[in-house]
């Protein structure tokens, strides 16, 4: 695999971790609030 694909994958995964974060924060505020 070359660098430049790992890479893509890497920024791939952060903006996935990024958006379930978001929603689970997202969820949490509606159940508490």
């Amino acid at each position: 695999m070359s660098k430049n694909g790992i890479r893509s994958l890497v920024i791939a995964l952060a903006i996935g971790i990024v958006f379930w974060v978001g929603l689970a924060i997202e969820i949490k505020g509606a159940l508490n609030g």
